[in-house]
């Protein structure tokens, strides 16, 4: 009888051990749900793009199915994608969504198998502020705002891509521009190094265009062949935001190639 009982523990014992090793074998593997998503992430190329032309850049982000169905991503709002921009100092001088307000609804797209979705998105060179940043080496970063997948939630941002872009040097085209003035008067000078090109200005405060493109008729000869010009600006009192930026911005067409737009701050206002 003691020897049963023996025998009895010894199987227990053995039992115990393998319900041990079983609970474990699985520790550290993802669920199955998890390893489904990853594979339909991995199955999907996200890219983007930033083309610098002389007046502002255009920024591309696209979503490539290669798998052989259709995939579909939602969006919680009608914001797709974050983009900002930054300068070798690391300072933003460039977010998509600033300023901007989005319809807040859930949207979503369908990708069909082998093919793109994509979005485009423009800059025109001025920081927050509303000043021409400095030509030179800047970085992009687009965080693409996909909140499911085939209608399973992500955790995560799977989606982002950091670039490299070089802003054009066009400061041999408009110079020396110098802003006096406040409250809505506004003297604005500076230099153009082509007498022939049409130079045009036209007053926003980001939301709204104050002064209609007008043309910059004066221009008198400097010594060193440039061309000198001055503008004299009035806003009315009923168009002065109470909390935004005035900016004036010049328009240099010729037959050279395509217009330049630059942009200077005349006066913010909060």
């Amino acid at each position: 009888m003691r020897r049963v009982w023996m025998i009895l523990l010894l199987v227990a014992a053995t039992a115990g051990c393998a319900k041990a090793v079983d609970s474990t074998s699985d520790e550290g593997e993802p669920p199955e749900g998890e390893n489904s998503m990853q594979a339909l992430i991995e199955q999907l190329e996200f890219s983007t793009t930033a083309k610098p032309l002389e007046s502002q850049a255009t920024f591309n982000a696209s979503l490539s199915n290669q798998s052989d169905k259709d995939v579909t991503i939602s969006f919680r709002s009608g914001q797709k994608a974050e983009m900002i921009v930054t300068n070798q100092q690391g300072e933003e001088v460039f977010k998509s969504s600033e300023g901007k307000m989005f319809t807040q609804a859930v949207e979503e797209e369908t990708i069909p198998p082998n093919d793109i979705w994509e979005m485009e998105e423009q800059w025109d060179y001025t920081n927050k502020e509303g000043n021409e940043v400095t030509p030179g080496t800047y970085q992009l970063e687009t965080t693409l705002l996909v909140d499911t997948l085939n209608g399973q939630s992500l955790e995560a941002k799977p989606f982002v891509e950091t670039i490299t872009f070089v802003i054009p040097d066009n400061d041999k085209v408009l110079r020396d521009v110098t802003i006096n003035g406040s409250n809505g008067n506004y003297t604005v000078t500076g230099t153009i190094q082509d007498n022939d090109a049409a130079l045009h200005y036209s007053v926003e405060d980001g939301h709204n265009l104050i002064i209609e493109k007008t043309e910059v008729k004066q221009k008198e000869v400097q010594k060193n062949g440039s061309f000198s010009y001055k503008v004299d600006i009035t806003i009315p009192k009923a168009d002065i935001p109470k909390n935004g930026t005035l900016t004036v911005v010049f328009t240099i067409e010729s037959s050279a190639g395509e217009p330049i737009r630059k942009s200077f701050k005349l006066e913010s206002f909060s």
